[in-house]
């Protein structure tokens, strides 16, 4: 899959693909949101929670950049 087919996904696709295909990287928490890293092919997707309504709040698909760089940066510590 590329990031630009998994982008043009509905919300409940995307979380069906990130589930079947992608591999889970690691987890962090910032305030009321808990952040989910995934990695699918050649890119990365950060899934948003909401930690009090237990509820998905969106996808964001990367393959580099600022996005990333919040991950990394506990990976590296």
């Amino acid at each position: 899959m590329k990031i630009q087919e998994f982008e043009n996904l509905s919300n409940i696709e995307k979380f069906n693909a990130t589930i079947d295909v992608g591999e889970f990287v690691m987890c962090i928490t910032e305030g009321t949101k808990k952040c989910l890293l995934y990695s699918i092919s050649s890119f990365f997707v950060e899934e948003q929670w909401c930690i009090s309504s237990k509820k998905i709040e969106g996808y964001k698909s990367f393959t580099e950049g600022k996005l990333l760089d919040k991950f990394t940066g506990i990976i590296l510590s």
